[in-house]
C-alpha cells in the first residue's frame, strides 16, 4: 500500500514537472512569437518609409499572421497595402479596425488619407475631423495639431475656403509660437481667401525678424490680395533691398506699380483719370472692338467712368462666352476685377 501511494505521488510529481515544462516552453515561445513579430513589424515600417513598398507589405504581412490581435500590426499592413495599391484591401481592414474602436486616431486619419487620395473630399473631411477628436497613443496633442495641420493643407487643395478658414482659426495659437508653423498657416489664410489675417501674421513675423526678404514679399503678396497696391509696392521694394540677386522681386515691384496705376477705385482719382484707367482696363480684358456707343463723347464726368467700369465687370463675367478659346489671362486685370467686385 504505502508503495503504491509512493509511486503516486512519484507520477503526480512528474506530471506536474512536465506540466511546469510544458507551460515555461508555451511562455517562451510565446515570449519569441512576440519579439518576432514586433522586429518584423519595425522592420517593416523603416522599409515602408525607406521606400521599399513590396518588401515592407512581406514583412508586415508576416507580423500580423504572427499577431493578429495586435492593432499596431493591422495599422502598419494597412499602411503597406496603400503603399502598394492595394486601397481595396486596405480599405476593407480599416473599416475592420474602426468597427472594433471608431475612436482610433491612427485608423480615422489612415482611411482619411486613403479617401482623399481616391478624390472623396466629403468623407476624407470627415475622417480627418474623427482622427482629431479620436484616440491617440503617446503625445496625443501633438498628433491632434499635426493632423489639423494636414486637414488645413487638404482642404487648401481642395478649395474648401470656408472649412479652412475655420481649421487655421484653431491653429492660430500654436502658429504664433511657431514662426515656420505661423509662415504656412499665414500662406493657408491667403488660399482661403482671408488676405487680412494673413497680413497680419506676416507683419508679426517681420517684427521679429526684420531682416527678412521672404517675409516682405510674403505680405507684398498678402497686400496685393487685398487691393492695397501701393503698400505692397512698397513690401516688394524692401524684400528687394534685403535681396537684390533675387530677380523675380523686381517682377512683382512692377507688378505692383502697374496695378497701383491701373487701380479706377482710389476715392481722390479725377473723373479722367478715373476714366482713362476704366479704358485701360477694358482693353485689358476686350477680345474684340469696344461697341461704338462705349466711346467717349462730350465732358468726361464720373458717371462716364462708372458706366465704361460698369462695362468691365459685364464683359469679365461674360468673358468665357465672349471670348470663346481665348480666356483673359491677365493677372493685373484678375486682381483690379476682384477688388471692383468687392468695392462696387
Amino acid at each position: 500500500m504505502k508503495s503504491h501511494l509512493r509511486l503516486s505521488l512519484v507520477i503526480a510529481a512528474i506530471m506536474a514537472a512536465l506540466f511546469a515544462a510544458d507551460r515555461v516552453l508555451a511562455n517562451l515561445e510565446h515570449s519569441e512569437i512576440q519579439h518576432e513579430a514586433s522586429t518584423r513589424y519595425e522592420s517593416g515600417m523603416r522599409l515602408l518609409r525607406q521606400g521599399d513598398k513590396q518588401a515592407a507589405l512581406a514583412t508586415l504581412q508576416r507580423a500580423h499572421v504572427l499577431v493578429r490581435d495586435r492593432r499596431e500590426y493591422a495599422l502598419g499592413l494597412s499602411e503597406a497595402l496603400v503603399a502598394n495599391n492595394m486601397r481595396d484591401a486596405a480599405e476593407a481592414r480599416l473599416r475592420d479596425i474602426l468597427t472594433d474602436d471608431s475612436t482610433d486616431g491612427r485608423a480615422n486619419l489612415l482611411l482619411a488619407r486613403l479617401l482623399a487620395s481616391e478624390s472623396k473630399a466629403d468623407e476624407a473631411t470627415a475622417f480627418f475631423h474623427r482622427a482629431i477628436y479620436g484616440a491617440w497613443h503617446g503625445n496625443a496633442a501633438s498628433e491632434v495639431w499635426q493632423v489639423r495641420m494636414e486637414l488645413a493643407r487638404y482642404l487648401a487643395k481642395v478649395q474648401r475656403p470656408q472649412e479652412l478658414l475655420s481649421e487655421l482659426l484653431l491653429l492660430q495659437d500654436r502658429a504664433e509660437k511657431d514662426p515656420a508653423l505661423a509662415r504656412e498657416v499665414a500662406g493657408l489664410y491667403l488660399a482661403a481667401g482671408s488676405s487680412t489675417r494673413a497680413a497680419q501674421m506676416y507683419r508679426d513675423l517681420l517684427r521679429k525678424t526684420p531682416n527678412d526678404a521672404q517675409g516682405y514679399r510674403d505680405l507684398g503678396e498678402a497686400e496685393l490680395l487685398q487691393g492695397d497696391y501701393r503698400t505692397a509696392e512698397s513690401m516688394f521694394l524692401a524684400a528687394l533691398r534685403h535681396n537684390s540677386a533675387d530677380s523675380t522681386l523686381a517682377q512683382r515691384l512692377r507688378f505692383a506699380n502697374t496695378l497701383a496705376t491701373l487701380d479706377p477705385t482710389p476715392r481722390r482719382l479725377s473723373s479722367a483719370e478715373k476714366y482713362n484707367r476704366a479704358t485701360r482696363l477694358l482693353a485689358s480684358i476686350r477680345c474684340g472692338d469696344l461697341p461704338p456707343e462705349t466711346e467717349r463723347r462730350g465732358p468726361i464726368t464720373n458717371e462716364l467712368a462708372e458706366a465704361r467700369l460698369s462695362l468691365a465687370e459685364q464683359l469679365w463675367e461674360q468673358r468665357s462666352q465672349l471670348c470663346p478659346g481665348k480666356p483673359p489671362t491677365d493677372e493685373a486685370a484678375a486682381l483690379i476685377m476682384r477688388k471692383l467686385k468687392e468695392t462696387h
